[in-house]
C-alpha cells in the first residue's frame, strides 16, 4: 500500500494549502473524494502536490516518484504491487538498481513486465564467475567433468552479459528475456488497466477462495458494521433506516476498495432485511 499526503498549490480564502491524506490503491469515488477535501475536482490535471508519503516495502520508490506525480497512475502502480507476491516485490525494487531517471509510466511498465515474465532473474547471482556458473550448468549440463575443471567462468560470464545486456542487483542478475517487449501502459489507457486490474484481483480471490490477513481484518470490520445495523433495527426499527444507509455506504466502500466479494454486500442487506421485517411486523405496520 502507498500512503501518500496529498496538497493543492493553491491556499484557500483563508491562507491555508488544503491538504488530504490518500492510501492506494484506491477506488476511483475515494479518489474523487479525497480530491474535494482539497478544493480540487479530481487529481486528472495539475493543481496539487504529493508533501509526504510512506511507501512501506517499496519506500526506495520516493527516489523516482516526484511530488507533482499523477495520482491516478500511481494508483494503477498500487494495484500493480497488490497483485505481487513478497519476492516480486523484492524483484521490482531490483529492477530500478541504476535505472538514472524514470517515470511512473515506466514503473507500471516494469511492473507489467515482472508479471509477465520479461525479464528473466537468476536469483543469487553476484558477480560474473557465478553468472558464468549458471549459464554453463544451464545450457550444457552434460558437458564431461574435465571440460567443467578448465572453464573460466568470469569470461564466460563477461560474454554473457555483453550479449544480454544484464544487470547485476541485490536480487540476483536481471536480463530482458524478450528481444522486444510491447509497451502495456501508453499514457492514454489508465482507466481500462485499473479496471482490469481490478477485475483480476476479484476473479483471483473468488478462485482461491482463502483470505488474506488483510482481508480478514476487513472481514472482521465489515461483520462489525452488520452487526451494528443489525442491532439498531432491532432496537429503532424503521426509525434507524438512515443510519443503516449510512453503515450499508461505508461497507460498500470497504469493498469497492478492497475488491472483495459483492455476497458481502448481499449478506448485509439480508440480515438488515430479516430484522427489519421482523421488527416492522411486530409493530404491526405493513411492508410494502
Amino acid at each position: 500500500m502507498l500512503k501518500l499526503i496529498i496538497s493543492n498549490t493553491q491556499k484557500d480564502e483563508h491562507g491555508q494549502q488544503l491538504a488530504v491524506h490518500v492510501e492506494l490503491p484506491a477506488a476511483e469515488e475515494t479518489l474523487q473524494k479525497a480530491a474535494g477535501e482539497i478544493g480540487l475536482s479530481d487529481f486528472d490535471n495539475s493543481g496539487y502536490e504529493i508533501i509526504g508519503h510512506s511507501f512501506g516495502k517499496y519506500e526506495d520508490l520516493q527516489n523516482h516518484i516526484p511530488g507533482g506525480a499523477n495520482i491516478n497512475e500511481l494508483n494503477l502502480l498500487a494495484h500493480k504491487f497488490k497483485g505481487f507476491t513478497e519476492e516480486q516485490a523484492e524483484d521490482f525494487m531490483s529492477l530500478l538498481t541504476d535505472c538514472g531517471d524514470i517515470t511512473v509510466k515506466d514503473l507500471i511498465n516494469k511492473a507489467y513486465y515482472l508479471e509477465d515474465d520479461s525479464y528473466e532473474i537468476w536469483h543469487g547471482v553476484t558477480d560474473l564467475d557465478e553468472l558464468g556458473h549458471r549459464f554453463v550448468e544451464e545450457k550444457a549440463p552434460d558437458l564431461p567433468e574435465e571440460i567443467f575443471e578448465n572453464i573460466d567462468y568470469e569470461d564466460v560470464g563477461y560474454d554473457v552479459q555483453s550479449n544480454d545486456h544484464g544487470e547485476f542487483t541485490n536480487a540476483g542478475y536481471i536480463r530482458n528475456s524478450n528481444e522486444v517487449v510491447d509497451e502495456v501502459y501508453d499514457g492514454t489507457n489508465l482507466i481500462d488497466l485499473i479496471a482490469k486490474e481490478r477485475e483480476k484481483q476479484k476473479s483471483l480471490k473468488s478462485k482461491d477462495g482463502s483470505l488474506s490477513k488483510e482481508d480478514v481484518m476487513i472481514k472482521a470490520t465489515i461483520d462489525g458494521l452488520t452487526a451494528t445495523a443489525v442491532e439498531k433495527a432491532c432496537v429503532l426499527g424503521v426509525e434507524a433506516t438512515e443510519d443503516i444507509g449510512e453503515l450499508r455506504k461505508t461497507v460498500a466502500e470497504l469493498i469497492r476498495f478492497w475488491s472483495l466479494d459483492e455476497r458481502w454486500l448481499e449478506q448485509f442487506d439480508m440480515e438488515v432485511q430479516t430484522v427489519m421485517e421482523g421488527t416492522v411486523q411486530q409493530s404491526g405496520m405493513q411492508i410494502n
